[in-house]
């Protein structure tokens, strides 16, 4: 709109994930499903298998800019449709937390805040005398 071309009406859903321990303080999803009692956003996106979703975009992403765009509206249903046909049991009121898995190392662990050294800068077990 501010650029004065065609844009695009999107629905925002912000939402806090409660009791979840290192999560960010909220999350906002956007969905061109304008309307809300046809799509509650309190259903549904627990039970869509995340991996698969992720496998599927991936496949169907190397051959999208191909597609002629009076069929994109097709080929966009059949990749929601695929999305669609594995679902997974709920994960709400799930018993055990999701853990980080870290990869074993017997260097201490750099926080992500912190930047490397220049490689002119690392000491290599020596001094100059």
């Amino acid at each position: 709109w501010r650029h004065k071309t065609n844009g695009q009406v999107l629905r925002v859903i912000d939402y806090r994930l409660e009791g979840i321990a290192g999560s960010e303080p909220i999350y906002r999803l956007t969905t061109t499903i304008l309307d809300a009692d046809k799509a509650p956003a309190d259903e549904d996106p627990d039970r869509l298998s995340f991996l698969h979703a992720v496998r599927v975009m991936r496949r169907k992403l190397a051959v999208s800019a191909a597609i002629p765009p009076r069929q994109r509206n097709a080929f966009h249903k059949t990749v929601l449709d695929e999305v669609l046909e594995e679902r997974v049991m709920s994960s709400r009121n799930r018993r055990n937390l999701r853990g980080v898995k870290r990869k074993m190392s017997n260097f201490p662990l750099r926080s992500r805040h912190v930047k490397p050294l220049p490689p002119d800068q690392h000491t290599h077990g020596h001094q100059d005398a």
